[in-house]
């Protein structure tokens, strides 16, 4: 068999992917981990179906490898087998009995129906599902023992449930002559409710009865207060019609009128106020222009008193010589005396040193000493001359500050003056305005003032006194305010009297009247003078009423439908038995099969002791051959121990895989797997080899010795070789022969 295409339309992560395959040996690279296992998985599935019925999604594969974006998983595999092309499409649903299959040739497009369209692969290649993945994908390499011994714990689950069967149908004999007695009490129950229906429904009719009393009782109510409310309607209308006899003219006035009159009073208001503000504000001005006015004066009397005093100060000035004064100064005639008095000192105190020697010493210090009380002497006069002329020069410049002081501050005195002058034009300036505005003002109160008595002049027999318009208006007011309170009550009676007539005209109203006492004096032998309860509490009653019957209602409907069902749902005696007979002999049947899966095991095991002694060689051979051809190294061999695990020999002690590198590891499984296949498989029926990477442990030698065993046996067993691989220097490594698939 080789695959030829492949169309993956939606599976897992993958969308509208189609590769095309060679018939021998071909490298495909460029596929990502995750790709490389949905397409094995495609394969798988396409040939043998899903397996696992978890229904989480880690462990259900057909979970797993739905689209995200919930398209259906679907697509189709060209593929040739024995002479022939075949096409399988298939569509996955959510269940396999739900999957679609479709099995074609691709020559003349003839169907080709499917005793199993789950697993077309067991019919096509006639291998099993674990035979085709441990042939195809190189899984690991074990006798699956469990399997047979799995069936085996199947068959004895089978047979527990079978027994169950027959315990539960014994103990549903049991419960269906209880289901007779549960049908009694059911329309006992049933007939009970029915009777309570009735009680209800009589209750209610009397209530209904009282609530009808009520309802005569409240109209007849409503007919007297009506009466009475057409009573105060005449009297109200009456006292409407009567109106004051006071000193108005027109008895009736309008609020509309009044509104009128009440805002004009309020605009002549306004407008005498206005007319008080100008008036008052005239008078302000004209008190601020005879204040500046004041300002003015003072400040002009202070200018001349300023400009006297600095005259003055001006003159007195001009009559004032300045003052000299006379450095002192040192002659050489002063100097004469000064030698006198020192050769004189010196003499004396040469004359006394020798019988008055402290005098001697003391004119000998006054010689010396004089010279410079000589000098500390013209220094006080020359510190005296500087004092002097520093208090001249003070007094001279506090003379000239205060005259700068005095011509400063006649400046600012004539500067206020003019400000006070401005200011006097600009208030004389606003006076004018000020009597303008209290003259329009005036004019304007007026003009209301008048407007107001035209609009009263009508009311008013006599034209009212400016003092008496306040009174005049009150009057208005009042007789106003009573003329639209007996308008509101005449109103508010007959609002009244039509809530109380209702939906009725007044001849419908006094017709329902008689009407309900003609039926009071009907019902008043079966019925009170007035009813037993309240309204209220009949409105609750009924109520609670309804309430009961849809509860006693859905109760018997209840009843009724758990009757029905029981009564559909009951099942004979007679098939109980029946079932039950039927089930005997399946179990007997059942342990029959278990003795012959006994059998077939001894057998199996049979078939294990021929392949110890007829298989195991030649595959330890074979194995050791392929492994010798992959390493490059003669003098390693294979061997199978009665367990199944996989060993190496050297001399005659055997290591376990698990003692070597991983890349050897992964060539024996490959070894192994060849030559198994070559043993179990003819070269007709050849299924494809598909690895994923088998070389990532080894180095470059050995990775072209598996490369190059892999391409001689594509060609001398003629079988297809698919390999999946990421590494570029993999690339490198194929010979010419191999076919090269980049995606």
């Amino acid at each position: 068999m080789k695959i030829e295409r492949l169309f993956i339309k939606a599976f897992g992560g993958l969308e509208n992917l189609q590769l095309e395959f060679f018939p021998e040996m071909q490298i495909v690279y460029g596929i990502n981990e995750i790709e490389k296992t949905i397409i094995k998985t495609f394969i798988k599935t396409m040939f043998y179906g899903f397996r696992g019925m978890d229904h989480s999604l880690e462990t259900n594969p057909r979970k797993k490898y739905l689209p995200r974006d919930g398209r259906v998983m679907e697509g189709y595999i060209v593929f040739s087998h024995q002479g022939l092309s075949y096409r399988l499409e298939k569509q996955f649903a959510d269940r396999k009995a739900q999957d679609r299959t479709n099995l074609s040739l691709k020559a003349s497009g003839e169907t080709i129906d499917l005793k199993n369209p789950d697993q077309p692969g067991q019919e096509l290649f006639n291998i099993s599902e674990t035979e085709f993945l441990n042939t195809a994908f190189m899984e690991n390499v074990f006798i699956d023992n469990e399997n047979l011994q799995d069936l085996d714990r199947g068959n004895i689950g089978y047979l527990a449930e079978i027994e169950q069967k027959i315990s539960d149908l014994k103990e549903d004999l049991k419960q269906s002559l209880k289901q007779d007695q549960v049908h009694g009490s059911f329309n006992q129950e049933i007939a009970g409710l029915e009777k309570d229906l009735i009680e209800l429904q009589n209750r209610e009719t009397s209530l209904r009865l009282q609530n009808e009393q009520h309802q005569k009782l409240k109209l007849a109510d409503r007919f007297e207060k009506f009466k009475k409310l057409e009573k105060s309607l005449e009297h109200s209308e009456q006292n409407a019609a009567q109106g004051s006899t006071n000193v108005l003219r027109n008895k009736s006035i309008s609020a509309k009128e009044l509104t009128e009159i009440a805002n004009q009073r309020q605009q002549t208001v306004q407008a005498l106020s206005e007319f008080e503000i100008r008036e008052n504000l005239l008078v302000q001005r004209m008190q601020e222009q005879e204040k500046f006015r004041e300002q003015a004066k003072k400040k002009v009397s202070t200018i001349v008193e300023e400009r006297s005093r600095l005259q003055y100060l001006k003159q007195k000035t001009a009559e004032r010589n300045p003052k000299t004064f006379k450095k002192p100064g040192i002659s050489y005639a002063s100097f004469i005396p000064l030698v006198i008095a020192e050769i004189f000192f010196l003499i004396g105190g040469l004359v006394f040193r020798s019988n008055k020697p402290v005098i001697s010493t003391i004119l000998i210090v006054l010689a010396v000493l004089l010279p410079f009380l000589m000098v500390f002497v013209y220094y006080l006069l020359q510190r005296r001359y500087e004092n002097q002329i520093r208090q001249y020069h003070e007094r001279i410049r506090k003379h000239e500050i205060r005259t700068i002081k005095i011509e400063n501050g006649l400046q600012k005195l004539e500067w206020e003056v003019n400000q006070v002058e401005d200011r006097l034009q600009q208030l004389k300036l606003d006076q004018e305005i000020a009597e303008e505005a209290v003259e329009i003002a005036e004019k304007e109160y007026e003009k209301q003032l008048t407007e107001l008595k035209y609009l009263i002049r009508p009311f008013f027999k006599e034209l009212p006194t400016d003092d008496q318009l306040d009174l005049a208006i009150q009057s208005l007011r009042e007789q106003t305010v009573d003329s639209i309170h007996n308008q509101e009550e005449i109103k508010r009676i007959k609002q009244q009297m039509l809530d109380l007539q209702g939906d009725y005209s007044t001849a419908e109203f006094y017709q329902a009247y008689q009407e309900a006492q003609e039926w009071l004096i009907q019902q008043q032998a079966e019925l009170r003078t007035f009813p037993e309860f309240s309204e209220s509490h009949i409105f609750s009653q009924l109520e609670g009423i309804q309430e009961s019957r849809i509860v006693m209602l859905e109760k018997l409907a209840e009843l009724r439908s758990e009757l029905s069902q029981l009564t559909k749902t009951q099942i004979n005696t007679v098939e109980l038995e029946n079932e039950l007979e039927r089930l005997e002999n399946i179990l007997e049947k059942s342990e029959n099969d278990y003795d012959s899966l006994i059998l077939s095991l001894h057998m199996l095991e049979h078939s294990r002791a021929s392949f110890e002694t007829d298989i195991r060689s030649q595959l330890n051979q074979k194995a050791a051959d392929y492994l010798s051809k992959m390493t490059g190294n003669q003098d390693k061999g294979l061997k199978i121990d009665h367990d199944y695990h996989i060993k190496l020999q050297s001399d005659s002690d055997f290591y376990e895989q698990a003692f070597n590198n991983v890349g050897l590891f992964d060539q024996i499984n490959l070894a192994f797997r060849l030559a198994l296949t070559e043993l179990l498989q003819d070269s007709s029926g050849m299924i494809p080899l598909i690895l994923d990477d088998p070389f990532s442990q080894l180095d470059q030698n050995r990775i072209g010795l598996s490369l190059k065993l892999l391409q001689s046996l594509s060609e001398e067993q003629n079988r297809q070789i698919i390999l999946f691989t990421n590494q570029p220097s993999l690339l490198d490594l194929a010979n010419q022969k191999t076919k090269i698939i980049k995606l």
